[in-house]
C-alpha cells in the first residue's frame, strides 16, 4: 500500500480513540486560544466541554457540547462559604 496524506488520514481516524475533553479557564468565553483548540479537537470527533468562571458573552458557541460557568469568587469565599462549594460540586 502506497502511503499518501489521504491514506494516513483515514488510517489515523480508524485508530484514534475519541475522547471527552474538558477545557477549563479562570476566565469566561470568548477566549480565542481555547476556542481554536476546541475546533481542532472537534474536527477530529472529540466531545468538547468548557468550564469557566464568570459569565460568557457568547454562550451559543457550537463547538462546545456543554458550557458550564461558575460564579466568580475569591479564595476567602471558597473557604468560608459552603454554598459556593456545594454549587460547584453540583455543576461539576
Amino acid at each position: 500500500m502506497h502511503l499518501n496524506a489521504k491514506n494516513v488520514n483515514s488510517c489515523y481516524r480508524e485508530l484514534v480513540l475519541f475522547m471527552r475533553i474538558l477545557h477549563t479557564s479562570h476566565k469566561g468565553l470568548p477566549d480565542h486560544r481555547i476556542e481554536r483548540e476546541a475546533y481542532v479537537a472537534k474536527s477530529i470527533g472529540h466531545n468538547i466541554s468548557f468550564l469557566g468562571l464568570g459569565t460568557t458573552k457568547s454562550p451559543s458557541l457550537e463547538v462546545f457540547d456543554d458550557i458550564v460557568m461558575l460564579r466568580k469568587i475569591n479564595n476567602k469565599q471558597i473557604v468560608s462559604d459552603k454554598s459556593i462549594r456545594k454549587e460547584w460540586v453540583e455543576k461539576v
